[in-house]
């Protein structure tokens, strides 16, 4: 009996503590044992889409009753999924999961770009190159690291980025694109002399002459060069930089200077090469061709300034034997001959003698040009103020096919009455003749000096 009262008692002890329990419960005074959910992740493909494209966002949890995603996406699955999506716009998605204890969440962002392309158009002048050139096409919001590569002989001069210099820098960036561009790099020889061919830069004028194949470009960059050249059965090209686009400002400073002391150029066995744009100067040979000395050969000299040299016997300026040069649109000025030919000496040759400017030379006879059993096409030339102590203050022909004799070109008449005649005496020293497409104007000769008969045309 008084076990069973004992027992009763234990239950009813038992009954007291849940009830207990339940009640606190009930009031918040005791919390259950247990813990908010978990996420263990929650991501996106991708975040950075274009317009249209789409991306699946993925997920893991665990201790979860509930498991949804805003934005319209819903309830999803638990513990873990994935759901594909197309975002419309740049949009952050929110996980929630929830159980009796609580809840946790997670966000994740997707930049949608509207899938506009823009053009970075990108240029490298001569001596170089972008990694990327043309037209480059970037999606909005996108970059590019743009890298500037000098090649050899050649550093970077500058780099221009929308109309604006940022200095000669080897790589530039554009980042987050969202308009078009350009960028535009410029390069700068590191030697004056360099073969455009062979991209080898040289020392001298010369050892670019003597390593120069059949063909190949010579080019030279503004600068005094204290030189006697010889070009020896060569057909190249030696030019100044740019000479057709800039000649004047070339001509002024790519100078070739014989320092007084032989002919400043010389082309030799049979050499059919070419020399553009240079300035000529200070040549001072003891026989012939003080500024280019032309021997069996068959060059082109075109757009040159050849001025101030000298020869004691013939060619102040261009002397010529057994040739057949083009001698074109060059200035041909102040230079001398004790004997014959201030400017120009021809002699057995047939050279082409075309719309240059013959001024300012002296000479015992032909100031300007002198031709001696030859052929010559002289034409559209302006020939002026030279001076022959003898006769020919403008051109001497001697044994030449401006003698009657021979054919002459049009406009050289037919008999032997030299230019200007005795019955034009008088205006010689003022008035412009124009013959055979030459301008000739206020040449002199004789001692004293003159305009009498044959100061522009004398024929022996």
């Amino acid at each position: 009996m008084k076990g069973m009262i004992k027992n009763q008692k234990y239950l009813l002890k038992v009954l007291f503590i849940i009830w207990l329990l339940l009640f606190l419960t009930a009031c918040g005074g005791v919390t259950p044992g247990t813990d908010p959910p978990t996420i263990h992740s929650f991501a996106s493909s991708s975040t950075s889409i274009t317009e249209g494209e789409s991306v699946t966002l993925s997920w893991n949890v665990t201790g979860a009753d509930s498991v949804a995603i805003n934005q319209g996406v819903g309830t999803v699955s638990a513990p873990s999924g994935s759901i594909s999506i197309s975002p419309a716009s740049t949009i952050t998605y929110t996980l929630t999961v929830t159980n009796s204890a609580g809840s946790s969440t997670a966000v994740v962002t997707v930049t949608v770009s509207s899938g506009s392309t823009y053009v970075i158009s990108a240029t490298a002048g001569e001596g170089g190159h972008l990694d990327l050139e043309g037209d480059v096409l970037i999606s909005q919001g996108g970059s590019h690291i743009f890298t500037i590569t000098p090649d050899d002989y050649y550093q970077i001069d500058d780099v221009v980025v929308d109309g604006l210099s940022v200095g000669p820098v080897s790589t530039y960036t554009f980042q987050d694109v969202q308009q078009n561009h350009t960028i535009q790099a410029t390069f700068v020889l590191t030697v004056s002399i360099y073969n455009n061919d062979s991209k080898i830069g040289y020392e001298t004028i010369q050892a670019a002459i003597n390593a120069a194949a059949s063909g190949q470009t010579v080019i030279v960059y503004p600068g005094t060069y204290y030189e006697n050249i010889v070009f020896n059965n060569k057909n190249i090209t030696v030019r100044t930089a740019d000479s057709s686009k800039a000649s004047f400002i070339i001509l002024k400073f790519t100078i070739i200077d014989g320092a007084g002391s032989g002919s400043v150029v010389t082309f030799t066995g049979g050499d059919t090469s070419t020399l553009e744009g240079f300035t000529i100067r200070n040549g001072d040979a003891t026989d012939t061709g003080g500024g280019v000395d032309i021997i069996n050969s068959s060059p082109t000299i075109i757009g040159n300034t050849i001025t101030g040299n000298k020869a004691v016997v013939h060619g102040g300026g261009i002397f010529m034997y057994n040739s057949s040069p083009t001698i074109k649109n060059n200035i041909i000025s102040n230079n001398q001959s004790a004997a014959y030919g201030g400017g120009i000496t021809v002699e057995y040759s047939s050279p082409t003698i075309m719309g240059n400017t013959i001024t300012d030379n002296t000479a015992n006879g032909g100031g300007g040009i002198y031709a001696h059993s030859s052929f010559p096409t002289i034409k559209s030339n302006t020939i002026t103020g030279n001076k022959a102590y003898s006769v020919g203050g403008g051109i001497l022909s001697q044994i030449s096919s401006l003698l009657p004799v021979t054919v002459r070109p049009t406009g050289w008449g037919t008999v032997t009455k030299n230019i200007p005649t005795s019955a034009l005496n008088d205006p010689a020293a003022g008035e412009e003749y124009v013959i055979a497409e030459n301008i000739f104007l206020g040449n002199k000769h004789g001692t004293p000096l003159g305009y009498s008969e044959g100061a522009h045309v004398y024929f022996l």
